[in-house]
C-alpha cells in the first residue's frame, strides 16, 4: 500500500482540511507552462481577494487550495 508522506492526519488537532471537503490539490501534470503561470496568477489574484489560501506544492506537483478562509481570516482596510 502507498502513502502520502506529505500527508495530515485524518483525525485530532492537525487533521487534513481536505478530508471536510475545505482543500483540494490541483494536479500540475499535464500543464504546459503558460498553464501553470496563469494557474499561479489567478490564485494569487483570489488570495489577494481572501476567498483561497493557496500553495504550490514541491513535494507533488499539485497547487495547494483552501477555500473559505474569508471567514477564517481578519478583514484588512
Amino acid at each position: 500500500m502507498r502513502h502520502n508522506g506529505n500527508a495530515a492526519p485524518a483525525e485530532g488537532p492537525t487533521a487534513s482540511s481536505h478530508l471536510a471537503g475545505l482543500t483540494v490539490d490541483i494536479a500540475k501534470h499535464g500543464m504546459t507552462r503558460k498553464q501553470r503561470k496563469w494557474m499561479q496568477d489567478y490564485l494569487v489574484k483570489m488570495r489577494d481577494q481572501q476567498l483561497v489560501e493557496a500553495a504550490e506544492e514541491r513535494k507533488q506537483a499539485v497547487f495547494h487550495v483552501m477555500y473559505g478562509v474569508s471567514e477564517m481570516m481578519p478583514m484588512t482596510q
